[in-house]
C-alpha cells in the first residue's frame, strides 16, 4: 500500500499520514543551505527542518526505514564556497551543504540507524549527475546512489533517485519480514555495487543500488 503525503507549507506536520505499520518512508522535503541569502538563515532553516519535520516523521513511523533524497545543490559556486560547503568528487557534500548536516547529529535526530541518504547517479556517464551532492565523510556510511534521470521523462533529481531505494526497501520487507528497519537499511547499503575508491567513500558512499543483491541472503549483518 502506498500513501501519498504532499508538503504544503513551511514545516507542515506531515507525520500524521503514517503509523506503526509503515515499512518505508520516502522523504524528499530536503533543505539546501545554499538556497538562503545568508549562511545563518540557511542553517537555521536546515536545523528546523530536522527537528520539526524529519524527527517527528521518523518518530511517528518507528518501524520504517527513512529514505531521504540527498540534495540537488552539488554544483560548486561562489555561494557554496562562501558558505563553507566541503567538497568530494567535485561536488558539494550532503553533510555540509544540506539539512543532513543536522540529521547526522544525535542532538537533532534520533533515527540515523534506519536512515538512508540517496544521491543521483548518471548511468550513461557512470558518475554522479551534475546536480547531485556527494556523500561527505560524515554521511558516507548512510549514503547510496541510484539513477535519478530515467524514472520519468518530465524531471530528474535526487527526489527521483530516492524512490528507487524506497522501492527496494519495500521488497526487502516482503522477502525478509523478520528484519528490523535498521537491518533492512543495512541490507540495502551493504549490497550496493562499489563505486569510486574501494569501499565506502566520501563521494558515492556505499555505491550504486543493486536490487537483485539486496534480495539475496548475505549472511551476518555488520
Amino acid at each position: 500500500t502506498i500513501i501519498e503525503s504532499e508538503y504544503v507549507d513551511y514545516f507542515d506536520n506531515i507525520s500524521t499520514a503514517y503509523d506503526i505499520d509503515t515499512d518505508v518512508v520516502n522523504y524528499s522535503f530536503l533543505w539546501h543551505i545554499t538556497d538562503f541569502s545568508s549562511l545563518i538563515d540557511g542553517r537555521i532553516a536546515a536545523a528546523e527542518s530536522v527537528t520539526e519535520e524529519l524527527e517527528p516523521l521518523a518518530a511517528a513511523n518507528p518501524n520504517a526505514v527513512i529514505v531521504q533524497s540527498a540534495g540537488n545543490n552539488g554544483a560548486i559556486n561562489a555561494t557554496s564556497i562562501s558558505y563553507g560547503c566541503e567538497t568530494a568528487g567535485g561536488r558539494n557534500t550532503t553533510d555540509t551543504c544540506t539539512d543532513a548536516m543536522y540529521s547526522l547529529n544525535a542532538d537533532y535526530y534520533s533515527y540515523l540507524d534506519r536512515t538512508i541518504y540517496v544521491g543521483s547517479y548518471d548511468s550513461g556517464l557512470e558518475t554522479l549527475t551534475n546536480y547531485s551532492v556527494s556523500a561527505g565523510d560524515n554521511a558516507k556510511d548512510y549514503f547510496i546512489v541510484a539513477d535519478g534521470n530515467s524514472i520519468l521523462d518530465t524531471g530528474d533529481g535526487t527526489s527521483y533517485a530516492a524512490p528507487r531505494v524506497a522501492g527496494v526497501v519495500a521488497l526487502t520487507v516482503q522477502k525478509f519480514p523478520n528484519l528490523t528497519a535498521a537491518q533492512r537499511a543495512l541490507v540495502v547499503l551493504n549490497t550496493a555495487d562499489d563505486l569510486g575508491v574501494a569501499g565506502v567513500d566520501a563521494v558515492y558512499g556505499h555505491g550504486l543500488l543493486n536490487a537483485s543483491a539486496a534480495l539475496n541472503p548475505i549472511g551476518l549483518l555488520d
